[in-house]
């Protein structure tokens, strides 16, 4: 009894839900993507084609980053923190956008997820920390990949994207 738009927008609401009570109850839960990914294609009646296999496993992951992004902004504006650095992960995967904020700081109160705060963009895997004096930075270790072997490598808190591009990408033989 309903017109065409009617019923789209219905079924994007129901679709929002669902995303939402999937992601709710897997986190919660301490399911795997790929357990909520599946759960998602079950609740939403999708085949289990490769295609809404990829599409929904994209959504979940997404979905929960933000969720995990929200979390850390919440923790700072109770803690009172005012600034956050940006932190894109250090790997060849990592997208344009992701790599020219590595590094940044930013008032908490303009975080903007999408614009200056994770995520960025679908699959996203960047996220943020406190802000912290240079000296600081530099004692806490992070993460990266050593594009030679695929493995995981620790540098320097305070080594950007570009910093580690140069030295493991360009710099090396």
């Amino acid at each position: 009894g309903k017109n065409w738009s009617e019923r789209i927008w219905d079924n994007n609401q129901m679709f929002a839900d669902a995303v939402e009570d999937t992601v709710t109850v897997g986190i919660m839960t301490g399911q795997r993507y790929d357990e909520m990914r599946d759960n998602l294609l079950h609740v939403i009646g999708l085949d289990d084609t490769e295609g809404a296999r990829y599409r929904s496993a994209r959504l979940v992951q997404t979905e929960c980053a933000y969720v995990a992004n929200q979390g850390h902004l919440m923790g700072y504006q109770a803690a009172e923190i005012e600034k956050y650095i940006f932190l894109a992960t250090l790997d060849l995967r990592t997208s344009k956008i992701c790599r020219s904020l590595d590094g940044k700081r930013f008032l908490v109160s303009e975080a903007q997820p999408g614009t200056n705060y994770p995520p960025m963009h679908p699959w996203c895997r960047s996220t943020t920390m406190p802000d912290m004096t240079a000296e600081q930075l530099r004692k806490v270790p992070r993460a990266a990949r050593d594009p030679k072997t695929g493995k995981s490598i620790t540098v320097p808190g305070d080594m950007t994207y570009q910093q580690w591009y140069e030295k493991f990408v360009e710099g090396a033989k």
